[in-house]
């Protein structure tokens, strides 16, 4: 009888961390909510950029340069290097660096 006095609390708090555990969403799932995209921009136009034959649409987003300042929002990104980061299939940051000359 003394022995189920002891197990039984600690079944009950192995229940309840198991819950609490399950409910907890995943944390080890982060790069597959996270995206990034590269390239020079071909087309601009709004809010809308064209790299490498695709269009994405950059409402919303942060700008930074390559050192990670903010910028506000840059006239004209047609020719520059721009990297995107997508979180959770949402535009989050968009950082812009100097092309170079090839």
């Amino acid at each position: 009888m003394a022995s189920r006095i002891r197990i039984v609390p600690m079944i009950a708090v192995a229940i309840f961390l198991f819950g609490v555990v399950a409910a907890t969403p995943g944390v080890g799932n982060a790069a597959e909510r996270n995206t990034v995209v590269k390239g020079i921009v071909e087309y601009a136009q709004g809010d809308v950029v064209t790299i490498a034959g695709k269009s994405y649409d950059l409402k919303g987003a942060r700008f930074q340069d390559g050192r990670g300042v903010s910028l506000a929002d840059p006239s004209d990104l047609r020719g520059k290097t721009v990297e995107i980061l997508f979180r959770n299939g949402r535009v989050n940051t968009v950082t812009v660096y100097r092309t170079l000359p090839q």
